[in-house]
């Protein structure tokens, strides 16, 4: 046999002695999230490799099998770390010397949960210490500031379930009053039955009435993804609904779930100016009052009535509608009284549909005419 053949033959034998005790030498390290941006952000060599047989991005069931590939260019050491979707993280190889140029299989069952499954390869000159691996899971991305000399690189898949389950989405606020013209903020949350994120899922997003700032976008590392919502001008009650709908993918039903939207009329506060805002009048004399109806910031409001009334009965009418200026003129006519009386005119304004109501009186007094003395 020639030394050529000798070499593979040892290649193949160290490959599947490393597949049956890295198999049995798994165990759980703590626990840790590795978001989206992290895991972007793990520079990828080339002097180091790692795929899985159905390519990066596929999905794999669970109690799938699934084939690691891994190797290195140079001799040294590798560790492997299995970033699970719910935050464990397990080491599938710890410090196993590689030789240059060789390339190693380990044989695995999928085992979930469902999600976004990450595995990231280390390679370094020398052993790692149990401290050091700690470091590198919460920092994969800053390996060489850890570990000079080494090399990183990665891969991902999606786990789904045969017979899956649809996620929980939820919509806060799932029910809100909002005015004509104004915002509202929607955020939609999608978990699974373990309570887990479901993350980079799409949600689409519609509307029956009103405008929204997106047609979809996608969940992020807490499994939310966020709407506004514009309710139209309009003077009337109307009712909206949201619909916020996952199509599912990687194995992931689709769900969905709504928000019911309460458009009430803008209100305005109101006020009414008298002119003039006091008075004092001889019996029978006939005084005019002005009366305007405004908003607070001045601008008059038209075809509304107001309502007046006096202590002395003494008014030609009780009611008036205002014209184009929000004003209405009241007629007072002064009684015959023998000595100093003191009026209250008051001035009402009942409110209607997106108007407050409001209300002044002005005070006034009737003095007697002076008797002449022959």
């Amino acid at each position: 046999m020639s030394r050529r053949k000798i070499l593979l033959t040892g290649i193949l034998v160290v490959a599947l002695v490393v597949c049956l005790l890295t198999t049995q030498s798994i165990f759980a390290q703590t626990k840790f999230n590795l978001n989206s941006d992290i895991y972007l952000s793990i520079p990828r060599s080339h002097s180091v490799n790692i795929s899985i047989d159905r390519g990066q991005d596929s999905t794999y069931f669970i109690d799938d099998p699934i084939i690691i590939r891994y190797g290195a260019r140079k001799t040294g050491y590798i560790n492997i770390f299995d970033y699970s979707p719910d935050g464990s993280v397990l080491l599938l190889v710890k410090n196993q010397e590689i030789i240059a140029g060789s390339n190693l299989i380990l044989n695995r069952k999928v085992k979930g949960p469902t999600g976004i499954e990450r595995l990231i390869i280390l390679f370094t000159p020398k052993p790692v210490g149990e401290n050091e691996l700690k470091v590198f899971i919460e920092s994969p991305h800053q390996s060489n500031r850890y570990f000079p000399l080494s090399f990183v690189n990665h891969t991902h898949f999606n786990v789904a379930d045969r017979n899956p389950r649809a996620p929980n989405i939820t919509l806060e606020p799932s029910q809100f009053i909002i005015e004509p013209g104004s915002c509202y903020d929607i955020t939609a949350q999608l978990t699974f039955h373990n309570g887990q994120p479901v993350q980079n899922s799409p949600v689409d997003w519609s509307t029956d009435y009103g405008t929204l700032n997106t047609k979809s976008n996608l969940t992020d590392n807490n499994g939310k993804a966020k709407v506004t919502y514009q309710a139209p001008e309009s003077s009337q009650i109307k009712t909206a609904v949201i619909t916020a709908f996952s199509p599912g993918h990687a194995g992931i039903p689709p769900t969905s779930a709504k928000a019911i939207v309460n458009i009430t009329s803008r209100t305005r506060s109101t006020e009414i100016i008298v002119s003039p805002s006091s008075f004092s009048s001889q019996p029978r004399e006939n005084i005019q009052f002005t009366v305007t109806l405004q908003d607070t910031c001045g601008n008059p409001i038209s075809d509304r009535t107001l309502y007046w009334s006096s202590n002395i009965d003494n008014l030609n009418e009780s009611s008036a509608i205002t014209n184009i200026s929000g004003q209405v003129t009241i007629s007072f006519i002064a009684p015959e009284v023998n000595e100093e009386t003191p009026i209250d005119l008051t001035i009402e304004f009942l409110g209607a549909n997106g108007l407050c109501s409001s209300k002044i009186t002005i005070s006034g007094n009737i003095k007697p005419v002076s008797s002449i003395t022959p």
